[in-house]
């Protein structure tokens, strides 16, 4: 992992400074804030948090993907969603509420950190704050529903389909570094086989073409044509 702090000029040129926690508040209080905000790039397999422990900290997505894995009433983890660009991990955390949760990067990912004990030391009072928090929640909880819909499409093909269509839609971008096949499989309740042949059929359909190993490009539009014909 690497570390290292946030300046106003980073900020600045940041492509998702509008959708940023601190883009939310108001001037005089991110002053205060970007001082104790670290950015980190993480490796691929890093667990960001344990289900048993919660997390201490924020930590705002700004690259790759992140998996997120949920515990059932039999305690075994298993995958819910993927998430990425512009979520915000630890805002369920910090208002108390801690579900029992994993979350392992897919991939290299950069998040800025913001630790709770250091927004606690600035006793803040904006009221921005706390509106920016609620709407992160609502966000995740979203996040959550669409992909927990995923599992109601008996379709192997459109399954994935509709798996790229949520990915793209935090990726803002057409070009996709996939998970691996067995992250997948687990995410979509399917065997990496029929991952494989799903998006052989993609490739097939022109909706997705493959760039590299592990990387294809996406038409979205065709492919959000093709899922609402599908309906």
């Amino acid at each position: 992992m690497t570390t290292s702090p946030v300046s106003r000029s980073h900020c600045n040129v940041c492509a998702l400074a509008l959708q940023c926690p601190l883009g939310l508040s108001n001037e005089f209080w991110v002053s205060a804030v970007r001082e104790r905000v670290r950015m980190a790039t993480y490796p691929a397999d890093h667990v960001f948090l344990e289900g048993r422990d919660g997390s201490d900290r924020f930590s705002f997505i700004k690259t790759g993907h992140v998996l997120v894995r949920q515990m059932g009433p039999d305690g075994v983890y298993r995958p819910v969603a993927l998430i990425g660009q512009g979520f915000l991990m630890g805002a369920f955390g910090f208002s108390g509420y801690a579900p029992k949760l994993d979350a392992e990067t897919v991939g290299k990912v950069s998040v800025c950190e913001l630790a709770y004990a250091d927004l606690v030391s600035l006793k803040p009072t904006d009221a921005s704050v706390d509106r920016a928090l609620r709407r992160f929640r609502e966000h995740a909880a979203q996040v959550m529903i669409s992909w927990s819909q995923l599992m109601r499409i008996r379709s192997a093909p459109q399954r994935l389909a509709a798996a790229l269509n949520l990915m793209l839609m935090t990726h803002h971008a057409s070009r996709l570094t996939l998970p691996p096949h067995h992250v997948l499989a687990d995410l979509l309740a399917i065997s990496r086989e029929t991952v494989s042949r799903a998006l052989d059929e993609l490739v097939a359909a022109r909706l997705v073409r493959r760039i590299s190993r592990g990387v294809v490009d996406v038409d979205e539009a065709a492919l959000r044509a093709w899922l609402q014909r599908l309906c």
